[in-house]
């Protein structure tokens, strides 16, 4: 219970999402923590890590995979990460790292985009059987994307695909796509037509669709694609 003498009540932060209540000290040191992270990106100060996917030509940005072989320093800090992502888009907590008695394959794998000391996106991958393609897609928002009814084969969704507010429009996202989808079942590339995202926001589905259909021909092979869906399972 809050007595109200006046004292600014909860507010939600612009930048990051949060709601805090700022008179409150503990809220207040909670929300800076949280805003740096969202804003700038989580620290990342591990050695440079044996399973990175990818590597800039220049600079020192990398793609690091982490699975469930993954050293734990590594999967500690991509729960930090996942941590962030899902609170900012308001999505529940999933145990990454479980194992189901029937699972013939591991089922999440982890990218972390890093950037010096720095992880700035985050894409998570999941193994999954089918979708449903897109159709009637206006580039509105989520509730103007409706879908066929009658699914497809699909190996590879895109559970969770997360940039740092300061690092967005720098084809990042794109990048942690294109490395999942080369590197997430191996020996296999994977095209586009395999891959399918989970309900996606506003700006999730134009992600989706310019990365579909980034070259203007909406093509691959030389067959026509359309972006799918598919539904997440507990």
């Amino acid at each position: 219970m809050t007595i109200d003498l006046g004292q600014t009540l909860q507010t939600t932060c612009r930048g990051c999402g949060m709601s805090y209540y700022p008179s409150t000290p503990d809220d207040e040191a909670l929300h800076k923590r949280f805003h740096a992270k969202s804003t700038g990106g989580v620290d990342f100060t591990l050695k440079p890590p044996q399973r990175v996917v990818w590597r800039a030509p220049e600079g020192d940005a990398y793609v690091l995979g982490v699975s469930r072989t993954a050293t734990a320093a590594e999967k500690r800090k991509a729960k930090e990460v996942m941590e962030v992502v899902d609170s900012e888009l308001g999505a529940a907590e999933i145990d990454l790292w479980r194992k189901e008695e029937d699972e013939e394959v591991e089922r999440f794998r982890v990218y972390l985009y890093v950037q010096g000391r720095k992880c700035v996106g985050l894409c998570l991958a999941e193994r999954i059987k089918r979708a449903y393609c897109v159709v009637d897609d206006d580039g509105g928002p989520q509730g103007s994307v409706s879908v066929e009814e009658t699914a497809r084969p699909a190996l590879m969704g895109v559970s969770r695909i997360w940039t740092c507010s300061s690092h967005r429009r720098r084809g990042i996202a794109a990048r942690l796509l294109d490395c999942a989808r080369e590197t997430f079942i191996y020996g296999m590339h994977l095209e586009k037509s395999m891959v399918a995202f989970s309900q996606p926001t506003e700006s999730g589905g134009g992600l989706a669709r310019g990365w579909f259909c980034g070259d203007g021909r909406g093509k691959e092979g030389g067959v026509k694609q359309r972006w799918a869906v598919y539904v997440e399972e507990a």
